[in-house]
């Protein structure tokens, strides 16, 4: 069987690199003395959810945060195509891997780390979101697409970072 501990995969391997994990979504390296951490690079996301319902995609799975006191969430937001109706949401979530049971995801989904709003006067924007402790020792980070009425095909071009601060 294979194991997941995030304090052994998630090492640097080059630079920016980030490393598969169980259930899709990606482990972002390690970096748990604080700095950036490089979640996804300026990447294409078109979604299209159901009216009045929502769609998630896990940039990161586990970001390894144990020892930061406090974040920013930086989105670079280089086009979007949404109607005013949509939006689409940056997340930073706390999370919590358990090795004796890696195939379940636990999150706290009752309150957000950090939220990022992208809607149509978003672009081109550079938006951020700053999170003080507690946070627990791993966040994730997910793109949340989410429109009101009609059920219409939504895009956006971004990139997605998290700066950490050690104590």
């Amino acid at each position: 069987m294979i194991r997941y501990d995030p304090r052994q995969l998630a090492q640097p391997t080059g630079p920016m690199a980030s490393l598969p994990v169980p259930d899709g979504g990606l482990m972002a390296p390690g970096c748990s003395a604080g700095g950036l951490v490089r979640i996804i690079p300026k990447l294409d996301y078109a979604l299209h959810p159901a009216a009045g319902q929502t769609e998630d995609i896990v940039l990161a799975k586990y970001v390894d945060t144990t020892l930061w006191v406090s974040g920013v969430l930086i989105v670079r937001v280089h086009a979007a195509s949404l109607s005013a109706a949509q939006a689409f949401h940056v997340k930073v979530q706390t999370t919590s891997f358990a090795e004796e049971d890696p195939a379940s995801t636990f999150v706290y989904t009752s309150t957000d780390v950090a939220l990022v709003t992208i809607n149509t006067s978003s672009a081109p924007a550079l938006l951020r979101d700053s999170f003080t402790a507690p946070f627990g020792a791993q966040v994730r980070v997910i793109l949340r697409a989410a429109q009101a009425r009609e059920a219409a095909a939504m895009s956006c071009e971004i990139g997605v970072d998290l700066v950490g601060r050690q104590a």
